[in-house]
């Protein structure tokens, strides 16, 4: 669940446990483990998506278009590669 940030109503943050961002640089990869996502609103209709860690913290800055189309495909995929609910048999009453 996403939590407001401070007095600003425009920020969220959402705890993540034990995450892990994968960084790919040229031919060299770093990792490092993150524990909230920030979401915050920016003027010019732009969004920031950040991860912060007990090492530091990494952020996107994109349009909020491509944002609302990245949520929303990942919201469908997520939607189709669940199995459909299969029914529990009903225990019979003694």
């Amino acid at each position: 669940m996403w939590h407001t940030m401070g007095n600003e109503p425009q920020d969220a943050i959402l705890p993540l446990g034990r995450a892990t961002i994968v960084m790919q640089l040229g031919g060299e990869r770093q990792r490092f483990r993150v524990n909230a996502a920030t979401l915050k609103l920016l003027p010019r209709r732009r969004v920031r998506l950040g991860f912060e860690g007990p090492k530091g913290s990494v952020a996107i800055e994109i349009s909020r278009a491509a944002f609302w189309r990245f949520t929303s495909q990942f919201h469908e995929r997520a939607i189709a590669a669940e199995p459909a609910h299969q029914p529990r048999p009903r225990r019979k009453r003694s």
